[in-house]
């Protein structure tokens, strides 16, 4: 009985350990040809067009990738779609808008603050949609930025299907060690 789940347990690895190579494989492939693309458009818009100059200050992931008890879980938010973490943050702020409240009388500089930090909120709080990030890049982009866009998008799905299926392999090398123990015992 303990043979035959260490015979089947190797199977299963060795299955899973085909399938991280080849995830593995076309992790790397889209990896390059999404850098290829990104150089490509910036040989075709120019060197200085395509850059961390671009990128907003205020930028947020549009990607999330959230750990599960065994496994890694990507979430994707649409552009100008709120999570849900946002969501339930505006929600208690609802709630504790209620009622009255004390004035407090400060010095000028705390004052100060308290706009900065209020502005900061109030912006956050018209709930500024996200555009598409290519769409920084200006509205007629060349299509090897739109191509790279993708590639690594499907990339950054693809690391969580890698991550996953490595953890499967180190919890069935656990049970195969667990049951080689018990083999040796008996």
């Amino acid at each position: 009985d303990v043979c035959e789940t260490l015979d089947e347990l190797t199977l299963d690895f060795f299955e899973k350990y085909e399938e991280l190579r080849q995830k593995r494989i076309e992790l790397c492939s889209l990896m390059r040809d999404g850098y290829l693309s990104l150089s490509q458009a910036r040989y075709s818009m120019g060197n200085k067009a395509v850059g961390p100059l671009q990128y907003s200050e205020n930028m947020t992931a549009l990607a999330r990738v959230e750990l599960g008890e065994n496994s890694f879980h990507l979430s994707k938010q649409r552009p100008g779609q709120k999570t849900e973490e946002q969501e339930a943050t505006e929600a208690s702020k609802n709630i504790n808008d209620d009622g009255l409240r004390k004035r407090k009388v400060g010095n000028p500089e705390e004052k100060d603050n308290k706009e900065i930090k209020e502005l900061e909120f109030g912006i956050a709080e018209l709930g500024i949609t996200y555009t598409d990030p290519i769409k920084w890049f200006g509205v007629l982009v060349p299509s090897a930025l739109r191509t790279g866009q993708n590639k690594f998008s499907t990339a950054v799905e693809l690391c969580c299907d890698v991550a996953n299926l490595e953890n499967d392999l180190k919890r069935l090398v656990e049970r195969f060690n667990e049951l080689k123990h018990q083999k040796k015992a008996l």
